[in-house]
Parts: structure tokens; sequence; C-alpha cells
């Protein structure tokens, strides 16, 4: 399903998610008999997204754990994955969100956490939206299918995209902050970080966010 525009586009925990009539990429795709969890559909969109935008438009990505998609250390895509049930059947909701014809003064009015961008500003072009979603699709297709028979192949791409693995990260869990050094991750459960006044330890996905950091990346 594809939408136009949002009036109360949301994020991981909450967040909200900015869009003008047009200017985005907006889509759910249902999941029904999915053999996957939600963390690895959020895995696997975060790389088809990111090899899709990186053959297409030969940007410089990065896939910001946990579902993230930045252009020069710049949001410009995030990923949304809930469960639902229809007629007592377990299914997936994936909800994707891609800045497409944005402009610099739609994000200058924005008060932002992370600096964001779009496809348009980086490509200083302006990407045609159904080619855009039609070829997406398609690629989310092959890594999903790929994902089910060969999933350490999924999460080798993914680490390649990620550029938080051995940086300065900031976590916010049960409202306390962390800041260390980041070890590395398993993208469908979480981080190991050294902290910088503390052990080692693992930060699981479910249970905090990596707040943002001019370090970070």
């Amino acid at each position: 399903m594809f939408a136009e525009k949002q009036s109360a586009g949301r994020g991981r925990r909450g967040r909200t998610w900015h869009s003008n009539k047009g200017d985005s990429l907006l889509l759910s795709i249902l999941l029904q008999n999915c053999p996957l969890e939600a963390d690895s559909l959020t895995l696997v969109s975060a790389v088809a997204i990111a090899e899709h935008l990186c053959k297409q438009f030969l940007l410089n990505l990065q896939i910001k754990w946990p579902n993230d998609i930045l252009i020069e250390n710049k949001k410009c895509c995030g990923i949304l994955t809930e469960s639902r049930k229809i007629r007592s059947q377990p299914c997936f909701v994936i909800g994707i969100g891609l800045n497409v014809h944005q402009n610099h003064d739609f994000f200058d009015t924005l008060s932002l956490e992370t600096p964001a961008t779009s496809l348009a500003i980086e490509t200083r072009s302006a990407p045609d939206r159904n080619a855009l979603a039609a070829s997406l699709l398609n690629e989310l297709d092959h890594w999903l299918c790929l994902c089910r028979y060969a999933p350490e192949q999924v999460g080798r791409v993914w680490k390649q995209y990620n550029r938080q693995i051995g940086s300065q990260i900031r976590i916010l869990e049960n409202q306390q902050e962390f800041e260390g050094t980041c070890l590395d991750i398993d993208p469908s459960k979480g981080l190991l970080v050294q902290l910088n006044r503390g052990p080692i330890r693992f930060f699981h996905a479910a249970n905090c966010t990596v707040i943002p950091s001019e370090r970070v990346l």
C-alpha cells in the first residue's frame, strides 16, 4: 500500500516522520505466512534499500542500526516493522519512508535529532517515484528470498554498510545514557559495547536506542 502523504507518520519509539504530499516514497508491505521474525525483516529491508539506492544512484550509503538508511551521515530513509493479526493469523507490516523530492528548505523548518536529506538533494535530480517503487520492491523480494536460505549473506552485507562498529556511540536504555565503543552488532538482536566507564556490555535491540552524536559514524 502506498500513500502520497501522512498525517501521523511515525518511526521507532513513536518518533514523528515528516512528509509533505508527493515528496516521499511511503509504503507499507503486508507479509503473511512469513517464516522470518520482525527484527530480521527490518534487517533485510535495510539491506535491500541500501543495495538498490547504491546501484541506481551511486551514493555513499550507510545503515545505522537498527532501522535507518543514511547518505553521508544524513537520514534519508526509515524502516518500521510491526506484527499484526489477520483472522487470527500472524503477519507483519514493513513500513518504509524514503525521502525523494524534499529540498533544503523543507528540512530547515524542522527540529530534527538527526540531520536529514533526500535523493533529490544528493543526486541533484528528480527521481521518478513510481519507477523507484517498482524497482525497490523487486530488490526487496530478492533479499527476502535470500534471507530465508542464506541469512548469513544478508548479515554480511548489512555489516558492510554499517559504520557504527568501531565508533563511539551513545545509547539510551531505560532513561539512562551510556557511552562507549561499539565492538560488534548483531543486526537482529543488539549491540556489544565497551563502555567508557564500565565493562563490555550487550544492549538488546528491544530495550535501547542509539542517541544521535557528532561522533557516531
